[in-house]
């Protein structure tokens, strides 16, 4: 068996390894495991009819979110503007007919001069360059942003698939609660009808397992909604599966702030500043060039109708930069470049400040994993089974035996909630990073919680 590994990044750029727990994972289910990619054959997944893994998960969605379609088109679209950009100018045919409808000799068409011209623009200063440059940077914008949303929607994907398992773990809570009521309602109806309890005791118990009940049904309910939302996120309105998989309570060392930070210069949205930094700066060298004329040289033939003979004719025309010399443009260019530079720098901070808090976030959430499950959960156990073990010896009374069992019934509610905003902010961590959080060089230390 393997263990869980909720790494949203690890489906998307790296593989992972970590190690295994001894215990056995809750609910029955396998842990998740997470790939560099989705499997080789993900364009024939078909969607599980029973129970569905988030390496399963992850490949339906690859392969059917319609926001993922959208943005491939846009790929498809600056991949076709570069091949546009590296197109030469087409020359241009012209024909002039002089020396026609005039007076005297040259009244109709007998003195005419029929010139037929061929005209082609000679792109100077390196323009066609540039141009093909700010189109590619323009492409592999698109492409930093393809892959932004790609992790967007895996994020919400892999949320979604922790909060189906944790509301599975919750379900499975509610049941085992109801059987317990009526366990112990069983026990207190043959405390009354043998004279050592009251009728009273009977009722609060019947109350009790009526409350459970209620519970149970609404945990149903939530399981059901958290399946359809999941399956929403591979365009199914109608869930096929059962149930998810995966090892809720897996969790690794928690890395140090320093070791987080240094991962952000191949954070995602880094590397998407990047582009937009490299795109401003072709767009630059590509208005410069703009100032430069374009001069249009041109041959042809010209027929003089009255000598009837034949001459050749050659021309030069080149735009003269009076006014035009695209200093608005060049400007736009430059100021455009200084504001991604800026958010750049804006971005950095951004993610520095929130990998912050939930680097602390997550250190304590793993402290109080750790707290509930060698200690809190041990002793609410050990409560529970002395005071059932009391109540129907008659030494603890029906109130004392309730408390005990909400008190192990909230701390297990505790430990599922818990280990589910711990995935959670896993998952944010390597949003962020664009890595597993267990990723780096052996020579990294993480700093355990």
């Amino acid at each position: 068996m393997t263990r869980i590994s909720t790494i949203l990044i690890g489906c998307i750029l790296v593989g992972c390894s970590g190690r295994a727990r001894s215990e056995t994972p809750p609910h029955g289910s396998a842990p998740l495991r997470f790939g560099p990619e989705p499997p080789p054959a993900a364009a024939g997944v078909e969607e599980p009819t029973s129970v569905v893994t988030l390496r399963e998960a992850v490949a339906l969605a690859l392969l059917r979110n319609p926001e993922l379609a959208e943005y491939s088109w846009q790929v498809r679209a600056n991949e076709a503007r570069v091949m546009q950009a590296a197109l030469r100018p087409n020359p241009d045919a012209s024909l002039y007919v002089e020396d026609v409808l005039g007076t005297g000799r040259f009244r109709g068409g007998r003195e005419a001069q029929i010139t037929l011209q061929l005209g082609q623009a000679i792109e100077l200063g390196g323009k066609r360059a540039a141009r093909i440059a700010a189109a590619a940077g323009s492409r592999d914008l698109a492409s930093r942003e393809y892959e932004l949303k790609r992790v967007e929607v895996l994020a919400r994907l892999t949320r979604r698939f922790i909060d189906l398992l944790a509301a599975q773990h919750l379900l499975d809570l509610a049941r085992t609660n109801l059987q317990l009521g009526e366990e112990t309602l069983r026990g207190t109806t043959r405390r009354v009808k043998a004279g050592a309890g009251s009728a009273l005791d009977e009722r609060k118990a019947r109350i009790e397992l009526a409350r459970g009940r209620i519970v149970a049904e609404h945990a149903e309910h939530e399981v059901a909604v958290a399946r359809r939302e999941l399956a929403a996120m591979w365009g199914s309105t109608t869930p096929r599966f059962d149930r998810v998989e995966g090892d809720l309570f897996d969790r690794r060392p928690v890395p140090s702030y320093e070791q987080l930070t240094a991962r952000l210069a191949h954070a995602p949205e880094m590397l998407r500043q990047l582009s937009e930094k490299q795109l401003r700066e072709a767009e630059i060298r590509l208005a410069d060039t703009k100032r430069i004329p374009t001069p249009i040289v041109a041959a042809g033939v010209r027929r003089l109708e009255g000598p009837e003979e034949e001459s050749l004719v050659f021309g030069l025309s080149i735009p003269l930069p009076a006014s035009d010399r695209n200093q608005g443009g060049r400007a736009e260019a430059r100021a455009l470049l200084a504001k991604s530079e800026q958010t750049g720098r804006a971005t950095e901070v951004r993610l520095r400040t929130v990998l912050f808090g939930f680097q602390q976030e997550l250190r304590h959430a793993a402290t109080a994993l750790d707290a509930l499950e060698t200690d809190v959960l041990p002793q609410a156990r050990e409560s529970v089974s002395l005071s059932r073990q009391g109540f129907l010896e008659g030494r603890f009374s029906y109130l004392e035996l309730v408390d005990a069992e909400r008190t192990l019934a909230a701390v297990k509610k505790e430990s599922i909630e818990t280990a589910a905003s711990y995935h959670g902010l896993v998952l944010e961590i390597e949003r962020l990073t664009g890595e597993p959080i267990d990723a780096g060089s052996r020579e990294e230390k993480a700093v355990e919680p």
